[in-house]
């Protein structure tokens, strides 16, 4: 590969080196271009939006001296609200959640892409390579409406944006998290939890494993993510219960006609929030998808919380009232941004 001169033109397709490294010529502008180098030219593509006249190349991203991806990234997730979610006894039609279980903010994926900003481009005889593109995500957009998802208002700028993220650290959760981070939805940096119950040692399977009998039900919480981006950083988890009021009703006797009170209940859904800061120990370039193994020693975890007991009690004329509490989900609700 020749080395870049600023006498030559350069069109759409060729490739210099300078300083000693490889750049190929993008699209735009169609018509050749000299006197300034490919590390500082630029230009305008087809919807004259600026971009770089040339790109670093590289013969193939997974061998290459150069092993990374740009990936976008949130520090903010999907919002999902809380409040009552049912009533007893039922009516018809049923009362409608005044909440959100679906996120209200998440990510909508990219607009706009032109793969054509820097390839296709052929070489020599490698076969087609696509070199680059350009794509606007987030800041660049209007709010999207995402079906079956409700609309996705744009991220605020100190809250997302793009990240040099090396391909050994690609790997997703297997499986994906139950909690959809904006994060976890989008890129390849991402930032998860994995949550365990009870965790205890079992010296057999030589792995934790949760022990759900247990009382009381405490959660711990485990931190894994892929990107430098999350050290030191401090992330918000948000935690999930339902809380379900449940009266069995009697009916009281020797009264005619008989008097009979009915059943009643109602559920509740309402957030916790926990803080910790990452460390190095929160790294991964493989993502646990499951609980079990080292990494979950309780002393690993970034924090925990206790699910109150359920409560029983008996009622007028052997009737029940019952108060339970159920763990729904956990994961990250914010990390802290670049301000």
């Amino acid at each position: 590969m020749a080395e870049w001169n600023p006498s030559t033109p350069y069109g759409p397709g060729a490739t210099v080196t300078y300083q000693g490294l490889p750049y190929a010529r993008s699209q735009y502008p169609p018509t050749a271009t000299s006197g300034t180098n490919p590390k500082q030219e630029m230009s305008v593509d087809s919807k004259n939006d600026p971009i770089r006249t040339c790109i670093l190349t590289l013969p193939s991203p997974g061998v290459s001296t150069y092993p990374f991806h740009i990936g976008y990234f949130s520090l903010k997730a999907a919002d999902i609200a809380d409040g009552l979610y049912y009533s007893f006894p039922e009516t018809d039609p049923p009362p409608t959640y005044p909440g959100k279980f679906l996120p209200e903010n998440p990510y909508a994926g990219g607009s706009e892409n032109f793969i054509n900003a820097y390839g296709p481009i052929y070489e020599g005889g490698n076969g087609l390579s696509i070199l680059g593109e350009t794509i606007e995500v987030d800041q660049a957009r209007g709010a999207t409406v995402s079906p079956p998802l409700p609309s996705a208002p744009v991220m605020p700028a100190n809250k997302c944006g793009v990240a040099m993220q090396q391909i050994q650290e690609i790997p997703l959760p297997d499986p994906l998290p139950s909690y959809p981070t904006v994060s976890a939805q989008s890129a390849h940096a991402l930032t998860f939890i994995v949550t365990a119950l009870n965790p205890v040692y079992d010296p057999v399977l030589k792995s934790w494993v949760s022990d759900a009998g247990a009382r009381p039900r405490v959660y711990y919480f485990y931190a894994q993510y892929n990107h430098p981006l999350y050290f030191r950083r401090q992330h918000t988890i948000r935690i999930r219960i339902t809380t379900e009021n449940y009266d069995s009703g009697y009916t009281i006797p020797d009264t005619d006609p008989p008097v009979v009170v009915e059943a009643t209940g109602q559920g509740i859904v309402s957030s916790n929030f926990k803080t910790f800061k990452g460390t190095d120990k929160n790294y991964a370039t493989y993502f646990y998808g499951g609980f079990g193994g080292d990494f979950f020693n309780p002393a690993n975890a970034v924090a925990e919380y206790t699910l109150p007991d359920d409560v029983v009690t008996e009622g007028p004329y052997d009737s029940v009232q019952t108060t339970t509490y159920t763990f729904i989900e956990a994961g990250i609700y914010d990390v802290e941004a670049n301000d």
